[in-house]
This record gives C-alpha cells, sequence and structure tokens, in this order.
C-alpha cells in the first residue's frame, strides 16, 4: 500500500489517508482507485510536462501572427 502512496505528492497522500479512514476502508483497492483518480499535477510518478524552449516560443509567436499560407 505504500509503494502505491508513493506515487503521490505529500499533500495528496495526507488526504487519501484521511479518505480511507474516513470511509472505513484502508485496502489496496481503494488506494488503487484513489491514484488513479489523482490528477497528474498532484502525482509523484508523472513527469512535469517540458517547457518550450525560448526559440519554440518564438516560432509560434510568429506563425501566429503571419501563417503560411
Amino acid at each position: 500500500m505504500t509503494r502505491i502512496l508513493r506515487n503521490m505528492k505529500a499533500a495528496r497522500q495526507v488526504e487519501a489517508v484521511e479518505l480511507m479512514v474516513a470511509s472505513n476502508t484502508i485496502t489496496v483497492a481503494h488506494v488503487e482507485a484513489l491514484l488513479k483518480a489523482t490528477p497528474p499535477e498532484q502525482r509523484a510518478d508523472v513527469p512535469p510536462p517540458e517547457r518550450d524552449s525560448k526559440w519554440d516560443a518564438q516560432r509560434k509567436l510568429f506563425e501566429f501572427i503571419a501563417p503560411r499560407q
């Protein structure tokens, strides 16, 4: 069960345990369901999206201003 909880960030881990204690169902299936319902920004196992480089941002702006015909 702790391996699954480690895939969540700390605040979400606390929230998940509080939900399980409140519902009196502390099971692996419940933790797995909570992990699947966890948004990506609250998960520790999902890498953050790559940021565009400065060049990509400039290219996108140029294409927005002068689209190809």
